[in-house]
C-alpha cells in the first residue's frame, strides 16, 4: 500500500481487485486517501479521497460498479459517525457523501453491511458506546432506510467475513463475540444459523 494503516475497512471488489480506505493514522492525510489493488499485475492505484477522514469503518460493493463506506470514527472529530459515501466506479470521479438522520439511523463503528438485492444494502449491529443488534435496509435509489428486526444478540462485525446466498435470497455473517453465524432470510427474519466451535 501507498499510505499508513490502522483501522481501515478492506474490500473485495469485481474480479480482480482489493480496495482499501481510511486509517486511524493521520500521516500524509492517509486518513481520507482509499487505494485500489489489480490482483492481476501486483500494483496499488490511487483513488479520490474520502470526505471524511474515518476509521473502523465498513465497506460494501454493490452490483460490481459502487464502492459504499459505511460509518466509523470519524478521525477529525474522534466521535462515532452514521454518514455514508459512495463510489461509482465506471465515471471514477469523487466519493459522494450521504448524510443520514441521526434518528433514523444512529452512528456507530464496526457495522455489518452487504448488498442485499438489486436496490438495498443491509446494515446492522455495531458499536456506539454499547453493542447493537438493530439492522436496517438502505436503499440506494432513494437513500431511505427500513428498519428491520433486531439480531438475535448484539454484534459487532468489524472485518468479519459476510456472504450472500443468491439461490435462497438468504445473507450470513459471523459474530466472533458470541461465536454465531447469523442469518437473514429471505423474509428479513434473523436467526442464528449455527453456533461455532
Amino acid at each position: 500500500m501507498k499510505h499508513p494503516r490502522h483501522g481501515h475497512s478492506a474490500i473485495w471488489f469485481g474480479e480482480k481487485f482489493i480496495v482499501v480506505s481510511g486509517s486511524r493514522k493521520e500521516k500524509n492525510s492517509s486518513e481520507v486517501k482509499c487505494e485500489m489493488y489489480n490482483t492481476d499485475i501486483d500494483l496499488w492505484f490511487e483513488m479520490p479521497d474520502l470526505n471524511t477522514g474515518r476509521h473502523y469503518h465498513s465497506t460494501c460493493t454493490f452490483s460490481d460498479r459502487w464502492i459504499y463506506v459505511m460509518c466509523g470514527i470519524a478521525n477529525k472529530t474522534k466521535k462515532y459517525i452514521n454518514s455514508i459515501e459512495k463510489y461509482d466506479h465506471n465515471d471514477k470521479k469523487k466519493w459522494v457523501q450521504i448524510e443520514l438522520n441521526k434518528n433514523q439511523f444512529p452512528e456507530r463503528q464496526g457495522c455489518g453491511c452487504i448488498q442485499r438485492d438489486d436496490e438495498n444494502i443491509l446494515i446492522f449491529g455495531g458499536f456506539s458506546g454499547k453493542f447493537n443488534r438493530d439492522s436496517y435496509l438502505f436503499n440506494v435509489q432513494t437513500q431511505g432506510l427500513t428498519k428491520l428486526a433486531n439480531t438475535p444478540n448484539d454484534c459487532f462485525l468489524f472485518q468479519m467475513p459476510m456472504a450472500f446466498d443468491q439461490s435462497k435470497n438468504t445473507c450470513y455473517s459471523v459474530d466472533l463475540q458470541n461465536k454465531n453465524c447469523l442469518k437473514l432470510d429471505a423474509n428479513n427474519n434473523w436467526s442464528v444459523a449455527m453456533k461455532l466451535q
